[in-house]
């Protein structure tokens, strides 16, 4: 990724949240944009503790992440949502709060 203020070569959210020592168990990466998630795959390589999923993160939240860190199974997560062009709808907050913590 490059800098918009200073045209450097810069690590992406993803980029940063992998370097994460301890790192955590399973990371979930989603993007609307197919061209990002493409280069995101390239860049990150091949690992079976990376899912990248293309579509829309309010369904795919409450579809596909929220199901699998559910209290009652021992499994926590933590959501970090980049600002950048976000349409984040309030349902997926507000389920998120109703989880158990």
């Amino acid at each position: 990724m490059i800098s918009k203020t200073k045209g450097d070569l810069i690590l992406g959210s993803p980029r940063r949240v992998l370097q994460i020592k301890p790192p955590f168990k399973e990371y979930y990466f989603i993007d609307i944009d197919g061209a990002k998630m493409e280069e995101l795959k390239k860049e990150i390589g091949n690992h079976s503790d990376v899912h990248i999923l293309r579509g829309d993160c309010n369904s795919l939240l409450i579809a596909e992440v929220f199901p699998k860190v559910k209290w009652e199974d021992y499994r926590r997560g933590l959501c970090l949502l980049d600002p950048y062009g976000l349409d984040l709808d309030w349902k997926v907050i507000e389920m998120a709060g109703h989880m158990k913590v």
